[in-house]
C-alpha cells in the first residue's frame, strides 16, 4: 500500500510541476523536494516486500527442505534480477510508442 501510494504521488506531483500556470512557486519548491522521499519510500518497501517472500514466506513453504529452499531461492533471484532488468527497457519502449500520459495511466494501473 506504501509504494503504490508514494508511486501515486510521485506522479501526480510531477504531473503538476510541469503545468506552471497550476501552482504556486512555493508548492511547487516543496513538491520536488518531497520527490526523493517518495522515491526512498517506494525503495524501502520493495526491498521490504523482496525481503519478507525470499526470507519468510519461502522458507515456511520449504517444511525444512533445503534442496527445495535452495532452488526455489535461486529461482526467485533469477526472476527478480529480470524484473530489474526489463523493466527500464519496457518503460522505454512505452514512452517511445505512447504518448507521455498513456504511459502514466499504464504505470498507475
Amino acid at each position: 500500500l506504501i509504494k503504490f501510494t508514494s508511486i501515486t504521488l510521485a506522479y501526480v506531483i510531477c504531473a503538476y510541476i510541469s503545468h506552471p500556470s497550476l501552482l504556486y512557486q512555493e508548492f511547487r519548491v516543496i513538491a520536488l523536494y518531497s520527490i526523493p522521499v517518495l522515491c526512498a519510500l517506494v525503495g524501502l518497501s520493495f526491498s521490504t516486500i523482496t525481503q519478507s517472500i525470499e526470507k519468510d514466506w519461502l522458507v515456511v513453504l520449504s517444511d525444512g527442505s533445503s534442496t527445495w529452499l535452495t532452488t526455489t531461492n535461486s529461482v526467485m533471484s533469477q526472476i527478480d534480477l529480470l524484473c530489474k532488468s526489463l523493466a527500464p527497457v519496457v518503460t522505454g519502449i512505452f514512452f517511445s510508442i505512447f504518448s507521455t500520459s498513456a504511459v502514466s495511466i499504464i504505470l498507475l494501473l
